[in-house]
This record gives C-alpha cells, structure tokens and sequence, in this order.
C-alpha cells in the first residue's frame, strides 16, 4: 500500500475518535510544570551573588550620610517600676 494512504486512514480513524482530553490536560500541566521549573532555576541563579553580611558598614556608601546633631529626642521619658501580683499557685 500507498505510504500517505496508511497516513490518511490513520488519521480518519483519529479524527472519528475526537480528542482525548485527559491526554492533553496531562500534557498541558507537564508542560506547563517543565516550563515554570526552567524559570525558577534561571531566576535561582541569578541570586548566587548574594551572600549575608555580618555588619550595616556593608550596605552603606561612604560619606552617604552625616549626622550633624548627635542627640536623642524622646517623647516619654518617665518609668515606674512596679511589682506583678503573683496568684497563690505560683508561689
């Protein structure tokens, strides 16, 4: 027989078939899956550059910021000191 005519049968009996949509949610979520994973791991290598520092002096640039005032403004500045009741069972 005629390859194109084994083609042209083969895709009569799928067309009579209509499309199986369980194959192609699995297939869509697969694929979708395999395309977020590729985007993850780009967006993961980008950060390897990044490491903790121990101190602020890192973050800052020099000569950035200056204080010129070097005082401490606070609204309440009294403290009371008080004794918390203890319960009987907590003695």
């Amino acid at each position: 027989m005629n390859m194109y005519y084994i083609i042209a049968e083969a895709t009569a009996q799928v067309a009579k078939q209509g499309p199986n949509y369980k194959t192609i949610l699995i297939a869509s979520i697969v694929i979708a899956l395999i395309v977020g994973l590729i985007r993850i791991l780009c967006l993961k290598g980008q950060l390897t550059s990044v490491h903790k520092s121990e101190s602020a002096a890192d973050y800052t640039r020099d000569n950035s910021f200056k204080l010129e005032t070097k005082r401490d403004l606070f609204l309440y500045s009294k403290t009371e000191k008080k004794e918390k009741p203890q319960s009987e069972a907590n003695k």
